[in-house]
C-alpha cells in the first residue's frame, strides 16, 4: 500500500501492490457540507473531505480509485517521507499550537479541507499527533462498535488455522462500511510500514498498537477511561491485524459505491510486491 501523496511523485515507502499513488483531488462539496472535518462521523465527512488512492484490483485486473480522509491521506505520506526513521515518531508530543493550528486547517473549506495545506512550519510530531487527534475524535471508530465482539471473537478462537483465521478477518472487513474498510486497509499498512523500521524509530507493533488503539476500536472519552479491558483487547486485535495486513484484500472493484468512482486519480503501472524506504538518516 503505497503512502499518499501531494505531488505526482511516486512514493518511496510501499507494503502493498494495490496502493499505488493518490491524486489530491478538489474534494466535491456538497450544497451545506458541514463546517469541520474533526468530530465528523467518517461516512459524512468522506463526502466532501478525501484525498483518491488508487490501487490495481487483482481480482479484476483493473486500476481503481478509493477515498480516505485528507487528514490521514496528507498525514500519511509526510510521515512516510519525512517521519520514518525518527525514534519515538508516535510517542512523542508535538506543540500544542501548532497541532491545533493544524486541526482549524484541516477543519477549513478554504483549505480544502487540508488539501492545500502547506507543512512549512510544522513537524512531523505535529503530523503524527493531529492524526491521531482524528482518529480519536471520530465518533464511530474506524473498525465500529458494532463489530468489535465478533473481531475479539475471531481472534480468540483457538479452533481455526491460521488461514481459517485470516479469512474470518477478512470477511468481516468486508463487512464494514466502504469508508471504514478503504480507512482500514490505508492504516495498517501505514502502521506496517513503520513497524519495519522499528529498530530505528523504536516503534514496534506492540507501540503502535497501544497508541493507535483508541481510534481503531475504542473511543477514548469512554472505553479507555472506564473500561481499561476493552483498550487491551482493542490492542490485541490491532496487533494482529497489523502483523498480517498483507494477507488482506481491499475491497474489489465491483463492490466499490459508484460514487467514489470516476473522479480524477492517477494510475500507474503494477509493480512487485516489494517495499523501498528512503535513505536511512546520515549519523
Amino acid at each position: 500500500m503505497s503512502a499518499i501523496q501531494s505531488d505526482t511523485t511516486v512514493d518511496k515507502s510501499t507494503k502493498k501492490p494495490w496502493w499505488r499513488k493518490n491524486s489530491l483531488t478538489k474534494p466535491i462539496k456538497p450544497i451545506q457540507a458541514p463546517a469541520r472535518l474533526f468530530g465528523v462521523a467518517l461516512t459524512e465527512s468522506i463526502s466532501y473531505a478525501y484525498s483518491l488512492i488508487s490501487y490495481h484490483d487483482e481480482a479484476t485486473s483493473k486500476d481503481c480509485a478509493g477515498p480516505i480522509p485528507s487528514v490521514i491521506a496528507r498525514c500519511g505520506h509526510f510521515l512516510k517521507d519525512q517521519g520514518l526513521y525518527v525514534e519515538g515518531i508516535f510517542r512523542l508530543s508535538g506543540s500544542a499550537k501548532r497541532i491545533n493550528q493544524l486541526q482549524q486547517l484541516f477543519d477549513s473549506p478554504e483549505t480544502q479541507y487540508g488539501i492545500t495545506l502547506s507543512w512549512d512550519g510544522f513537524t512531523v510530531h505535529d503530523a503524527a499527533n493531529i492524526m491521531k487527534r482524528y482518529l480519536n475524535h471520530l465518533p464511530v471508530p474506524v473498525i465500529p462498535t458494532e463489530y468489535h465482539e465478533r473481531f475479539l471473537a475471531t481472534l480468540d478462537n483457538s479452533r481455526q488455522s491460521e488461514n481459517d483465521k485470516i479469512q474470518a478477518f477478512q470477511s468481516l472487513m468486508d463487512e464494514l462500511p466502504w469508508p471504514h474498510q478503504f480507512l482500514l486497509h490505508y492504516l495498517l499498512d501505514l502502521l506496517a510500514v513503520f513497524d519495519s523500521a522499528n529498530d530505528i524509530n523504536r516503534m514496534d507493533t506492540a507501540c503502535l498498537a497501544s497508541v493507535f488503539a483508541p481510534g481503531f476500536m475504542t473511543q477514548p472519552e469512554t472505553d479507555v477511561h472506564i473500561n481499561p479491558v476493552s483498550y487491551k483487547e482493542a490492542q490485541r486485535v490491532l496487533t494482529y491485524l497489523v502483523e498480517h495486513q498483507d494477507q488482506f484484500r481491499i475491497p474489489p472493484h465491483s463492490d466499490i459505491p459508484s460514487a467514489s468512482q470516476g473522479k480524477s486519480s492517477q494510475s500507474v503501472r503494477p509493480s512487485p510486491q516489494t517495499r523501498s524506504h528512503p535513505p536511512l538518516p546520515q549519523p
